[in-house]
């Protein structure tokens, strides 16, 4: 049947809280009468019963990094040099001494040799600045040509930017360097790679003292980034900036627009935790949309129970 084919989408859809209110509705009616959904129903539940008594699988981070490192690098040399041509075939025959037995000594004590000669004459170390230096930097991260790679040490708290001007350096430093949040700043909004954003959102979790310059790469990230992990982890820094007079306005305006447009609802939840910092008779409204139309069922109860510590004026 038509029908059941739809319904035992919606029966996984839900599983995962994807359903809107109507269609959750639907579905529930449906399945009092359909014996067939019931059991798929029954089914689901028991996988995801299943499911949840998994272990999951845990992957350091620095296996993450090298992972994301190594794919992105093979997708620049593939986009640089796309099929090997002839040359790079014999080139690459010579380096890893893929010769005829006789040759193989006398080339590998060529290549050693003018290794070494070149080394010393021409190849120099990339400047490698530490945070006590930073201040007297006198370049802007806006004039950065392109960051080249990001890497945080949380056991250190140590972040390591590597980037381009009219030269490539490395720069190291804490979270809380001013310069050091420049360049995440920077990265955040201008990279078009996740995995740099995510480092550097991951980094900036570290610090307590954000410049205007973060906060505004924060929300413009949670606004705009394509990518949901990258909002989120954005959203709960901003959630856990302590609020004043200055911020206040700035941030629950945010987060008022989150809740109603994100389409994330981890994000959302986010929002909704936020706002219940800042109860006031002006949220009074978007509570109510959230409480009456959020397709989560957390936002809603959360939204309700916020809007009756609004009306029993307990904030």
């Amino acid at each position: 049947m038509a029908c059941t084919k739809k319904y035992e989408k919606w029966i996984w859809l839900s599983m995962y809280d994807e359903l809107t209110a109507d269609e959750n509705k639907e579905l529930m009616q449906h399945l009092q009468s359909c014996e067939q959904c019931r059991r798929e129903w029954e089914n689901a539940k028991q996988f995801e019963t299943k499911l949840s008594e998994k272990e999951p699988l845990q992957v350091s981070e620095e296996i993450l990094q090298q992972s994301r490192d190594a794919l992105f690098h093979r997708i620049r040399m593939a986009e640089r040099y796309g099929t090997k041509p002839l040359w790079l075939e014999k080139l690459r025959r010579i380096v890893t001494l893929d010769l005829r037995p006789q040759w193989r000594l006398m080339t590998a004590l060529s290549m050693l040799i003018v290794g070494v000669f070149l080394g010393a004459k021409f190849f120099q170390q990339s400047p490698s600045l530490d945070s006590a230096l930073l201040q007297d930097i006198s370049f802007q991260a806006e004039s950065i040509d392109r960051i080249e790679n990001l890497s945080f040490d949380p056991q250190k708290n140590q972040v390591m930017v590597r980037f381009r001007t009219v030269q490539e350096r490395d720069v190291q430093g804490r979270p809380d360097d001013p310069m050091i949040q420049r360049l995440l700043a920077r990265t955040l909004v201008s990279d078009p790679r996740p995995n740099l954003r995510l480092r550097s959102v991951n980094a900036l979790r570290e610090t307590k003292s954000y410049s205007q310059q973060v906060l505004d790469a924060l929300i413009e990230v949670l606004e705009k980034d394509d990518n949901s992990g990258v909002r989120l982890k954005a959203i709960k820094i901003l959630n856990s900036i302590p609020w004043n007079e200055a911020v206040q306005p700035m941030l629950s305006r945010v987060f008022i627009k989150v809740l109603l447009q994100e389409t994330n609802p981890a994000v959302r939840i986010e929002a909704v935790n936020a706002l219940g910092k800042i109860l006031s008779k002006d949220t009074i409204n978007i509570l109510n949309k959230a409480a009456e139309k959020d397709s989560n069922e957390y936002i809603r109860n959360k939204a309700a129970i916020l809007l009756e510590k609004v009306k029993n004026a307990q904030f």
